[in-house]
């Protein structure tokens, strides 16, 4: 019987601790997660991973990615209540997240015209070391012979699906020698990646590179539809690389890319290619990683 009423006494005890000690359980408060790195003066984008982990993109007034971020670094909250952060890493050393890249490449005659095809080739091969074996890339250059059909329209691209970066340079090298296009189908290239992102699953992240070194001479669409078709695409980001010969960047890429997230950089030289391809690359593997959770504040006393 003692054993009995001792077992009793702890019973109370234990369901009293729980209502009045303030046991701290994990919950999800309502409301627009918020990412905030005080202390840095940066533009700061995120993307969800799932419930509880985010990537974030930290660049600074240069748009260059903010590096050294830790733990402490970041404040995460909803709703006013803030998230407890577990864990933050950079995404190249993440080998369990996987990424989607959409390249587009301008594979017009002018390339070769310019003398440009070689440095261009060098600065896909630089970019495509940080392909992983977990990561996706599709390739999308112009082709007049091929029709790629889109939401009812005919494109005239080529596209190549691998993460294998040797089988990925050899298409490029075709590219550039026996399938050079004479035609520049810039606006028909945008809208054949875009449908191969939202093909790609939704909570995946997901990157289009879009390089051109001219304007559209000959697609067969107008440029309005392309932004209704980025509209709604989940965790995705367009970068756009800019050689034509004017000095300006050009409207629509930088209109295209900022209101996706992204950035256009300007190719004055054949030279500048390898360093922007580079840039581009370090700003993606310079993402962070960011695990979280909420505790649910004490109740009672």
């Amino acid at each position: 019987n003692r054993m009995k009423s001792k077992t009793i006494i702890l019973f109370m005890l234990l369901t009293m601790f729980f209502l009045f000690s303030g046991v701290c359980f994990a919950f999800t408060p309502e409301g627009e997660l918020q990412v905030l790195i005080p202390g840095y003066d940066a533009k700061i984008t995120f993307q969800d991973i799932d419930d509880n982990k985010i990537l974030v993109s930290a660049v600074d007034a240069e748009n260059n990615p903010v590096k050294g971020l830790m733990p402490d670094d970041f404040k995460l909250q909803k709703a006013g209540i803030m998230a407890n952060i577990t864990a933050v890493e950079v995404l190249k050393t993440r080998e369990d997240i996987p990424i989607n890249y959409v390249l587009m490449v301008d594979n017009s005659l002018s390339m070769q015209e310019r003398k440009a095809v070689q440095p261009l080739l060098s600065a896909l091969d630089e970019f495509l070391k940080i392909v992983r074996p977990i990561d996706n890339v599709e390739v999308v250059v112009f082709d007049s012979k091929k029709k790629f059909l889109v939401d009812g329209h005919n494109l005239r691209l080529r596209t190549f699906k691998s993460n294998n970066i040797s089988e990925l340079k050899s298409f490029f090298q075709k590219s550039f020698t026996k399938g050079l296009s004479g035609e520049t189908f810039l606006y028909e290239g945008i809208l054949g990646s875009l449908h191969l992102i939202s093909k790609m699953p939704e909570k995946s992240n997901k990157f289009l590179v879009v390089f051109t070194d001219g304007e559209d001479l000959n697609s067969g669409i107008k440029k309005e539809i392309i932004g209704p078709k980025a509209q709604g695409l989940k965790n995705f980001s367009a970068y756009t690389i800019d050689f034509m010969p004017s000095e300006a960047k050009n409207e629509f890429l930088n209109a295209f890319s900022e209101a996706n997230e992204g950035k256009t950089w300007k190719a004055t030289s054949a030279a500048n290619l390898l360093p922007i391809f580079k840039d581009i690359s370090t700003m993606l593997l310079h993402q962070y990683v960011v695990e979280y959770n909420f505790i649910n504040p004490p109740q009672g006393s």
